[in-house]
């Protein structure tokens, strides 16, 4: 008997939480609903974002100006099965892989973005027939053992014939730390 008294009361409070959780409410101008905000609809134009293909640790589509790196399998939120590491350079040369993408013509917006544990720096360029322009570059001086998130907007103008070049560099310092990068993106913002 008091079991079922309990049950009966479990099953009502579940009906009255149920109830006031599916209130709808009626705009008006006192008390407007606003909508949500909707994140802009982008496009990733680096296909290997994340230094894999099918779970595989890859650099296709990426060229390596680097003599000593591999891949790690500790990786950000969302960041697949493998992150890049990269042994750090000296000045006044540095390590870097670069990857080119067609350009869409005309002025858009874009966001330059990535992952970095450790230090190290992403750069955007604009390839011509005839030159590379330098665009933006986004440092990270991330000393702990934790992923962080760095990410910069811009608005390109590009022509028939133009690339945009992604190079994502190591830190420098002939015997300073590992460098760690994973989803590398350059998204145009629709």
């Amino acid at each position: 008997m008091k079991t079922k008294s309990i049950l009966r009361g479990f099953i009502l409070g579940m009906i009255i939480l149920i109830s006031s959780c599916s209130k709808t409410e009626v705009p008006d101008n006192n008390n407007p609903i606003i909508p949500p905000i909707k994140p802009p609809d982008t496009t990733n134009l680096i296909t290997n974002s994340s230094f894999e293909i099918n779970g595989e640790k890859s650099l296709v589509g990426w060229e390596s100006y680097c003599p000593e790196f591999g891949f790690i399998s500790y990786v950000p939120p969302g960041g697949g099965n493998w992150a890049l590491c990269m042994s750090p350079g000296w000045i006044p040369s540095y390590f870097y892989i670069m990857t080119t993408v067609l350009a869409p013509i005309g002025t858009n917006e874009y966001r330059l973005s990535y992952y970095v544990m450790a230090h190290g720096s992403i750069e955007l360029y604009i390839k011509k027939p005839d030159s590379l322009i330098f665009c933006k570059r986004l440092d990270a001086f991330n000393q702990d053992t934790l992923w962080r998130y760095y990410s910069v907007l811009d608005t390109l103008t590009t022509k028939l014939g133009d690339s945009l070049t992604v190079k994502v560099v190591s830190g420098s310092g002939e015997v300073g730390p590992l460098c760690y990068f994973d989803l590398c993106k350059l998204e145009l913002i629709k």
